[in-house]
């Protein structure tokens, strides 16, 4: 569909149904949500247990940094 969005349930329709929305947003105005900056973290990893989080990054179609963050929250929240 080439015409924008008329309200946000439409938008998020849209991009439920798989649709490029891209287009669409204004990213000079975006901004992370309050709470959600970033911070990178260096730490050494054995080769081998990179290569197995990077094939299991793939296999769900994630990238390594979704992953491991993805894991760690949900490790965290369990610990609670």
């Amino acid at each position: 569909m080439n015409e924008r969005p008329k309200t946000t349930a439409e938008f998020e329709a849209r991009f439920d149904d798989g649709e490029d929305m891209a287009k669409w947003v204004d990213w000079d105005d975006s901004r992370r949500p309050p709470g959600e900056a970033q911070s990178a973290i260096d730490d050494a990893v054995p080769l081998a247990l990179l290569s197995r989080i990077e094939a299991a990054a793939k296999a769900r179609g994630l990238s390594r940094s979704d992953l491991i963050q993805r894991w760690l929250t949900e490790k965290l929240d369990e610990a609670a």
